[in-house]
């Protein structure tokens, strides 16, 4: 963050209010406060314009709305600073530097006084104490402490104050002035009438002033108030307590603390006797980097997190690196397991336990823990921290300030938040080979490493089971073994029940019996939020973005911030991945939720605002498509597909003729440029609700119509570019878009003056407007259509599109308009059309647009000097791609080059083969020359072997004959097998 302007105070621990230099400053009526308060609650991040309407007038916000917020700005602006409050798009962002709210200084007198508390310096701290609890001036945000924006910061800030109180008096207590703090603590009670903590200092403190009777009435009262409020008892160390009150055991009375020191003799002094790492019991795998990694981290960092997903192996590469890192720490390892700590004033017990640090009454633990290592060089490890973050952060924090030179090393799911914390993540392992560190640990755990050599059934096995289950290690273990008892192909085989199949009850530790339960340890551990947010976001097929993420966590009444906070929260606690600017989760974790989000009863609303994103989604990507960033709008196509795809067969399943219109329609050509896929999406919409009204119906009915001439049915693209016609407004940009899908179907049926008749027109409909797109699309189909009809004007066609191909600056547009040049130079220019080609295939790479590149074969193949074989094999590779892909008509469309470049080099039986295919495969010829020969066989003279032929083609599909020419299979009773060179 910028260093912010000096002298400016924001109030937020009582009523709200700023300052400058010491001065109130006039911050307006209620709602101008409102605006500057939510501004205050993120600083220094930027809050949308809309978000702030929505905090100040709710859902049905005036329309003067952005106006008055506008001048509310203007007028805060005088108050506080231009400087600091200040436009960002698309909203406001007020810098708030360190020390400049009331919030901010109370944190930092915590933080003062716990380290002076653990030092021993108790009347230092007390007075820290104080200071930091006198900022506050009522509740916090008091007047907006029920507003969204602020709820959750006022619990976080109530619970730190609760907190500072309960160790103010703690200090009081070892500094020995229990009766002082006896009103105090009667107070606190009243205030926090369910904690724990201040009820066991108050019968502690009543017990030390003589009042023995009192301070077991004190305990008496809690447990009556605990059962009747909430039906619970007291823990098991208040009624130790009450119980030594009773004995008036010695240990309650108090002594003076000089500083904590631990006794000669005292357990701690030797690190056999500390609490050492579990063993490893079988092979760390696939870590070797991180491990070697993690031990230069210990050597150079006093604090080192691993963070990670639940069962990614954080404990394992712990158990790990504290034996290799052994020797550099000579006072000794020790091992602290959090897992089975509930509650977080028991973490600081924990590691107590494992120093072997004997409590003193009066004394905080945390000091005798920090004294007792101080000085050491010791490592200590802090496992699974993830459900007692704040406290094991506290300790962790406290430790590395007042223990020089102890090391710490944790394992959690999210980051401790301390500051000098070194995060190291840790991913899931590496798949997809026979070497993968995933297959090599499944393998392992398997005992089956010899079948990777031996039977590659069993080995493919394992890479499938590693890809499926992505890597994570607890899975891999889980399936490890399954796969002794099934055998590896028959877990293979289940892997789709992945939660029933991957479970082992053996396993030491509970949560990691089962995937599940390993899962459940996580999710047990967020809050409502957050647990709804990872429900709802698991109807992503795939990464996404932040934006999709508030949509669908708003259908659970989240609103953005809250949404925004959830996701940097799920980050945090490793259930999501960052991907650039996009969100992941894992395929383990995805099932998980999914499952969890059906039993909510929440899946229709989460799917409804998945698809409410996508098809919002899709429409701005579509336009993004014809501009100049063509480029970056086909990547993003492509990121958003598999949701895309998911959208569309729900659309299919639930009825929904709006979604898959809209998808399918707003795609278009662009189907036949990059997505195949959805050809058949266009047609099934089509058959099902042609005929029905929508939005979309137009768009949808040409789409269609694009599907059919692609997979070689132009008549029926005929049929449903005049329907689509028919429902679209004449003059509108759906309907010019719906006249040049339809001279395709004119085109492919061989009816080239109708084609090109109707290209004219539409071109001429376009011409006056000012969509330059539009027209340079027009413009290219026009010059298609003159090439195809060998027809006039095709060099002075071709350099009109060029022209507004130029003027638009989109690419596809542009390689288009390059090939219908090099088109009119084939015969008296070759050198400069191959040239012209070359440019074209370029442009079409870098957009991935596989439709121009399939032409890209014939186009060189029309030159005049293109007849070798490298123009063959080009020719055979582009018709092989594009069948593949299932682009059938633009395949036979590439393949009319092939009979005169079969001819060229020889091959007259594979010539007349091809040329009896071509003419039946319905789909005109491009306007590509013949030599003499194969004109004369067109006309029926020829000799009879090659009539034979080319009748013999007529009845060969477009797989075989692409598998003869490219000399795959040899056609029976024939002598036509040759090479493709």
């Amino acid at each position: 963050m910028d260093d912010a302007p000096r002298g400016v105070l924001f109030q937020v621990l009582g009523p709200f209010e700023a300052g400058v230099d010491g001065h109130p400053v006039a911050l307006g009526g209620t709602r101008q406060r409102l605006v500057l308060a939510a501004l205050a609650a993120r600083p220094n991040a930027v809050v949308s314009s809309d978000r702030l309407i929505e905090i100040v007038w709710g859902e049905a916000p005036p329309d003067s709305a952005l106006s008055t917020l506008q001048k509310y700005v203007y007028r805060l602006r005088s108050a506080v600073g231009a400087d600091r409050l200040v436009t960002r798009s698309p909203g406001y962002l007020l810098r708030i530097g360190d020390g400049e709210s009331d919030a901010s200084r109370f944190e930092s007198l915590l933080a003062d006084a716990s380290a002076m508390a653990a030092a021993g310096q108790l009347s230092e701290a007390r007075s820290a104490f104080d200071a930091a609890l006198a900022l506050w001036r009522g509740p916090a945000w008091q007047e907006f402490a029920e507003l969204d924006f602020a709820r959750g910061e006022v619990a976080r800030l109530d619970g730190l104050r609760a907190a500072a109180i309960d160790d103010r008096t703690e200090v009081a207590l070892a500094a020995g002035r229990h009766a002082e703090v006896i009103g105090e603590l009667e107070a606190t009670v009243d205030e926090y009438p369910l904690r724990e903590r201040p009820r066991g200092q108050l019968m502690l403190a009543l017990y030390r002033a003589g009042r023995q009777a009192d301070a077991l009435r004190a305990y008496d009262a809690f447990r009556r108030y605990l059962g009747e409020e909430v039906g619970l008892e007291p823990s098991a160390q208040l009624a130790q307590l009450a119980d030594a009150i009773v004995l008036q055991k010695p240990e309650l009375d108090w002594a003076p603390p000089s500083r904590p020191t631990v006794e000669t003799g005292d357990p701690v002094a030797g690190p056999r006797q500390m609490r050492p790492p579990p063993r490893a019991i079988t092979r760390l795998v696939g870590r070797a980097g991180e491990l070697d990694e993690l031990g230069v981290r210990l050597r150079d960092e006093r604090l080192v997190t691993v963070t990670g997903a639940g069962g990614v192996g954080k404990t394992r590469l712990a158990v790990a690196a504290a034996e290799a890192a052994g020797p550099t720490f000579p006072d000794g390892v020790v091992w602290v397991d959090l897992a089975a700590v509930s509650d977080p004033d028991d973490v600081v017990q924990a590691v107590a336990d494992a120093l072997r640090v004997p409590a003193q009454l009066g004394v905080p633990l945390v000091t005798l823990v920090c004294a007792a290592a101080d000085g050491r060089r010791l490592l200590v490890v802090v496992d699974n921290c993830e459900h007692v973050r704040a406290a094991a952060a506290a300790l962790a924090g406290a430790l590395v300030t007042e223990a020089e030179p102890v090391t710490v090393l944790a394992t959690s799911r999210e980051l401790l938040g301390v500051e000098g914390e070194q995060v190291f993540p840790v991913g899931p392992l590496a798949t997809g080979t026979t070497d993968a560190p995933a297959v090599e640990l499944l393998a392992e755990r398997t005992r089956v490493s010899s079948a990777l050599a031996n039977d590659e059934r069993e080995g493919a096995a394992l890479v499938e089971i590693a890809d499926r289950l992505e890597g994570l290690p607890l899975a891999l273990e889980l399936a490890a073994a399954r796969c002794r008892s099934l055998g590896t192909v028959e877990v293979a085989r289940r892997l789709a029940d992945t939660f029933r199949l991957l479970a082992d009850s053996r396993r030491s530790v509970a949560r990691h019996q089962t995937l599940d339960a390993a899962l459940d340890w996580s999710f047990q551990l967020l809050d409502d939020v957050e647990r709804d947010t990872l429900l709802r976001l698991s109807v992503f097929a795939t990464a996404f973005t932040l934006e999709g993420a508030e949509q669908v966590a708003g259908s659970g009444g989240h609103d953005q911030l809250t949404a925004d906070d959830a996701v940097a929260s799920l980050v945090d606690k490793s259930l999501l991945g960052r991907d650039g600017e996009r969100f992941r989760m894992l395929e383990t974790t995805r099932a998980y939720a999914a499952e969890r989000l059906t039993a909510s009863g929440h899946r229709d609303d989460a799917e409804t605002a998945h698809t409410c994103f996508v098809v919002q989604r899709v429409e701005t990507i579509c336009a993004g498509l014809h501009g100049r960033d063509e480029a970056h709008w086909v990547e993003e196509l492509d990121l958003v597909w598999p949701d895309l795809r998911t959208v569309v067969r729900r659309g299919f399943d639930l009825d929904d003729a709006d979604a898959v219109s809209s998808i399918v329609g707003q795609l278009g050509i662009d189907m036949l440029y990059s997505h195949p896929e959805a050809l058949p999406w266009a047609e099934q919409a089509a058959a099902r609700w042609g005929d029905r009204p929508g939005r979309y119906q137009a768009e949808m009915l040409g789409a269609a119509g694009v599907a059919a001439y692609t997979l070689n049915q132009p008549d029926r693209a005929i049929e449903l570019g005049k329907r689509g016609l028919a429902a679209a407004t004449p003059g509108s940009a759906t309907y010019h878009l719906l006249q040049e899908d339809a001279v395709g179907g004119y085109g492919f049926a061989g009816r080239l003056d109708e084609a090109l008749a109707l290209a004219d027109e539409a071109f001429a409909t376009v011409a006056g407007g000012d969509d330059v797109y539009l027209q340079a699309r027009a413009a290219y189909t026009a010059a298609l259509c003159r090439m195809m009809a060998q027809s006039d004007g095709l060099a002075e066609a071709a350099d009109r599109a060029m022209e507004l191909a130029t003027a638009c600056g989109n690419p596809s547009t542009i390689a288009g308009a390059l090939i219908m040049q090099a088109a009119a130079l084939a015969s008296s220019d070759p050198p400069r059309a191959v040239a012209l080609i070359g440019q074209a295939a370029a442009l079409a790479g870098s957009v991935h647009n596989q439709y121009l590149l399939g032409t890209i074969a014939q186009s060189l193949a029309a030159a005049g000097d293109s007849t070798g074989p490298e123009r063959l094999a080009a020719c055979l590779d582009a018709a092989a791609e594009t069948q593949r892909s299932g682009r059938i008509a633009i395949a036979w469309y590439t393949l009319w080059s092939a009979p005169r470049l079969l001819w060229a080099v020889g091959r007259t039986d594979d010539a007349a083969l091809a040329l009896g295919a071509c003419e039946a495969s319905g789909v005109a010829n491009p306007g590509h020359g013949l030599p003499v020969e194969l004109k004369e066989l067109q006309r029926g003279d020829g000799g009879a072997h090659l009539q034979q032929l080319r009748s013999r083609g007529a009845e060969t599909g477009l797989a075989e004959l692409l598998r003869v020419l490219t000399g795959r299979q040899r056609l029976p009773a024939t002598n036509s097998m040759h090479r493709t060179s």
